[in-house]
């Protein structure tokens, strides 16, 4: 009797179809997932060049706020680099995306490590955008508390501490002026943001591979299980917890609520955190509608309409918009 042999090649080519399957399976187990929202719903109106992605509406619906990536004026290897960022801006009336450049003083401001970051506050009025920087290279001598910032360590905050306090840097941008230029700011006057709503919901989770949600009255919303071929456990964070807010967003008007779900795949991946809409009224069907695959940030404006940044094919990261 004779062992059967195969050609090198095809044993190769073998190695290289079972690799490709086991990527496959990791990839759509979690530890890589890209889905598009313009595939789900949604419209995209940015797409940040930034590693991560923060972004901010103001208060009348009108600015869309952005990071971008580390500037290029500023020396990555300082300190202060990555807190560094480019600054854009959406007009969500027109659609018109805008870069916020420095004038030549903050240029020099960036060179030196104290620039502004990328992301700020809107003003009372929604007419100014601010942003700032700490110096957490250099002390401030005892004083204005305006110009202060606490050390990370310190356990009480509001109390400036001489030999903890670090220098603060403010910047304005005129969103009436064309361009938008960043300028020197003595100060900022931030508007104040309201709290987030907690949904009026219960989540269980009778095991690590089902979660359920119910509306108050104890009607079923929505059942979820690993949708990762290789997934093996998903989660969700307690509306008891202090992460809630981070991963439930309900609509201004309380008739829809958005929210994220984990998973973690067998081999100790941990996925991304898919997101979800639920319409909560009654009387309609609750959905839940699939947002995306890896959704970071999610945001309402006064109007209804519903913001995410999410992971995309083309894009790597996409801040999309949403009309129901």
């Amino acid at each position: 009797m004779h062992e059967k042999s195969f050609p090198d090649f095809l044993i190769q080519s073998r190695i290289t179809t079972f690799a490709t399957s086991l990527l496959f399976l990791m990839y759509t187990g979690g530890c890589a997932v890209t889905s598009n929202p313009d595939d789900n719903g949604g419209e995209i109106i940015a797409t940040p060049d930034a590693s991560w992605c923060s972004f901010s509406i103001s208060s009348d619906g009108r600015w869309l706020q952005y990071e971008g990536d580390v500037s290029p004026l500023t020396d990555r290897d300082s300190r202060n680099a990555s807190n560094q960022r480019e600054t854009y801006l959406v007009d969500l009336e027109t659609g018109e995306n805008f870069f916020a450049g420095p004038d030549p003083t903050v240029k020099q401001r960036i060179e030196q490590g104290i620039g502004p970051d990328g992301l700020g506050c809107f003003s009372p009025d929604n007419q100014t955008l601010y942003l700032t920087i700490a110096d957490w290279n250099n002390k401030t001598e005892s004083g204005q508390n305006s110009n202060r910032i606490e050390n990370r360590n310190s356990p009480q905050v509001g109390i400036s501490t001489p030999s903890r306090s670090r220098a603060r840097f403010y910047y304005r941008v005129d969103l009436n002026s064309r361009p938008l230029v960043i300028q020197v700011s003595d100060d900022r006057n931030c508007a104040e943001r309201p709290d987030p709503v907690k949904p009026n919901i219960r989540v269980e989770q009778p095991s690590d591979k089902r979660i359920e949600i119910y509306a108050n009255e104890g009607r079923q919303l929505a059942t979820h299980r690993p949708r990762g071929l290789t997934s093996s456990r998903i989660g969700i964070w307690d509306l008891d917890s202090n992460q809630w807010k981070s991963e439930y967003s309900l609509s201004p008007d309380g008739s829809r609520l958005a929210y994220r779900i984990s998973e973690t795949g067998m081999i100790g991946f941990s996925a991304p955190t898919r997101g979800y809409m639920l319409n909560l009224n009654p009387n309609e069907n609750p959905g839940p509608d699939f947002l995306g695959a890896s959704v970071y940030g999610m945001a309402w404006d006064p109007a209804g309409n519903f913001y995410a940044c999410t992971s995309h094919s083309k894009h790597h990261r996409a801040i999309a918009k949403w009309t129901f």
